[in-house]
This record gives C-alpha cells, structure tokens and sequence, in this order.
C-alpha cells in the first residue's frame, strides 16, 4: 500500500510538472504577441503592404483584417524557453499554391535586413462561430479552420 501512494504521490507530480509545460509554452505566443514593439508593427506594416501591393486578398470574414483584408500578422515566441521571436503572417482565401508562391517569393524580396524569421501560414477560409441570444451577437472566435500551407522564411 505504501508502493501505491508513492505511485500516485509521482503520477501527481508528473500530471503538476506536465499542466505546468503547457501552460508555459501556450502563454508564449500569446505574451510575445501582445507586447509588439515599434519596430515588430514596422515590420508587420512593410510585410502586409508588400503582400497587398501586390496580390488580391479577399476581404475578412468578421473581424477586419489590415484595411478590411484576410491578412493579419504579429509576433509569435516559438520556445519556451529561449528568446526566439518570429513575424507570423496569416493569409485566408488563397487556395492556389502557384498563387502562395508567389506571396512568398513577395514577403522574402520585402524582408529588411534586421527582419525576424517569418512564418506564413495559408487558410482554405476564416471560419466564425458567434453565440447569439436575441438576435445579437455575445461572442465570437475562430472555428475550425484548414490549414493549407504553412512556411518558414529566413
């Protein structure tokens, strides 16, 4: 019996030690992408406007994206545990992979030289779930969505 405790007493420690991991490295992404600095909106700026000059994004689906467009970009942390910060563009709607390429070959020609990595992610579409009571809108937040593409440029 005292085998079992000290069984349990670990599986305890084990399940504290895992809640605590995931709860540090899903806060990451959310702390680096609320605390952008000047130079992290510059950066996300040159980068959306260089897609946008160039490319058709269709319009957002709920919330606007940069002037009404699918395109939103921010600053994610990728470890935990070291500062590893990269610029996270999210496009929704451009479905043709000839299309994806060419918005690639358009954010690397765009990157400064200072730039952090960026990470590109293409979307089927934006997809909202919204809870309504009396025909107005209490909430709202991403349903589920499918992801196309995802890349990395350095």
């Amino acid at each position: 019996m005292a085998m079992r405790s000290l069984s349990e007493s670990g599986n305890s420690i084990s399940r504290f030690v895992l809640v605590a991991m995931v709860t540090l490295t899903s806060g990451c992404a959310l702390v680096a992408d609320k605390s952008m600095t000047q130079e992290d909106h510059q950066e996300c700026e040159a980068l959306e406007s260089a897609v946008l000059e160039k490319h058709s994004v269709p319009q957002a689906a709920l919330e606007p994206g940069r002037s009404g467009k699918a395109i939103y970009c921010g600053i994610v942390q990728t470890n935990p545990f070291l500062i590893d910060l990269r610029t996270h563009i999210t496009l929704y709607g451009v479905v043709e992979p000839s299309e994806q390429d060419r918005i690639l070959a358009t954010v690397r020609d765009a990157r400064g030289p200072r730039y952090k990595p960026v990470r590109i992610d293409f979307f089927a579409k934006e997809v909202w779930e919204t809870s309504e009571r009396d025909g107005r809108v209490l909430a709202s937040r991403r349903g589920q969505e499918t992801l196309l593409r995802s890349e990395v440029i350095r």
